[in-house]
């Protein structure tokens, strides 16, 4: 019987050392994360442990799961590398599903903004330069027999739209002349064989618009074709003057629907696509012909 309380005795002293080194440590680990409330707890448990769990059960308390804030415990995750790869290939996805439309969308705008200006900018120069010259306005003829050709086409301009339209670059070109403007546009403008004085032309009738001024760089025409063989309804576009005022195909015909302008733009006769975007109030609609 001596025996088995000398072992008891031994017993309960080794779990109260035990539970003592327990204790302290939870004790330093309160101290350091700034838990003082759990500090006296572990405090008041070592000085009177019988007292104290007996005052925790009359108050339903308890040590470990009412007092310990989350926040001791939980630890911070970061992101995989497996998951940063998959984030960044559905944005890749999504961006290659999106950018198309919106850099398309961008270069209607461009188109758009640029043909306007340069329609309000050539009618406001031309009625200006009638103004100027009482309505006569006519280029010397050379003796080609393709009517005006480049030199007339460079003097003719100089003449009549160079003081009223700021132009960045003047250049002599195949069949007449290029005008580049501040935007990076630029306009080729000839005259073309069939019309008016020993049938060859006296005015600079045509005028092809290049939203972009390499287009009308790379143009190759066969000078005296109609200028509407080499429009694309993108980036290149015919203005024309039908003699009287500064128009476009089709501009005397008002009574042409939009569904026949639409019908005229989708063929071969691209040069009524102006007259289109003008309807439709310098807009690119979806059924455009883009």
């Amino acid at each position: 019987m001596k025996e088995e309380i000398k072992n008891a005795t031994i017993l309960e002293k080794t779990v109260r050392r035990e539970n003592g080194k327990i204790l302290n440590q939870v004790q330093d680990d309160m101290v350091v994360q700034g838990d003082m409330e759990v500090y006296g707890h572990c405090e008041r448990m070592r000085s009177n442990p019988a007292n104290y769990l007996a005052r925790s059960a009359d108050k339903n308390l308890s040590l470990f799961t009412s007092h310990l804030s989350p926040s001791h415990f939980s630890q911070r995750r970061a992101f995989t590398l497996a998951e940063v790869l998959i984030t960044l290939g559905i944005i890749g996805v999504v961006a290659a599903m999106t950018m198309p439309s919106l850099i398309q969308n961008y270069k209607k705008k461009v188109v758009t903004v640029r043909l306007k200006h340069f329609a309000s900018m050539y009618r406001q120069a031309y009625q200006l330069s009638n103004f100027e010259h009482s309505g006569i306005l006519s280029c010397s003829v050379n003796n080609s027999d393709m009517g005006i050709g480049p030199d007339d086409a460079m003097k003719c301009y100089e003449d009549y739209f160079m003081p009223y339209i700021k132009t960045v670059n003047l250049e002599k070109s195949q069949c007449g002349v290029i005008a580049t403007f501040s935007n990076g546009s630029a306009v080729y403008m000839y005259g073309r064989n069939g019309y008016n004085i020993n049938n060859k032309d006296t005015w600079l009738n045509y005028l092809l618009f290049c939203p972009h001024y390499n287009d009308c760089k790379k143009l190759n025409l066969g000078c005296g074709i109609s200028g509407e063989n080499y429009t694309d309804g993108k980036s290149v576009f015919l203005f024309y003057n039908n003699g009287s005022t500064p128009s476009y195909e089709l501009s005397a015909h008002n009574d042409y629907s939009r569904e026949y302008l639409l019908e005229l733009c989708g063929k071969k006769l691209r040069g009524y696509c102006s007259t289109l975007i003008e309807y439709d109030g310098w807009e690119i609609k979806d059924d455009y012909p883009w």
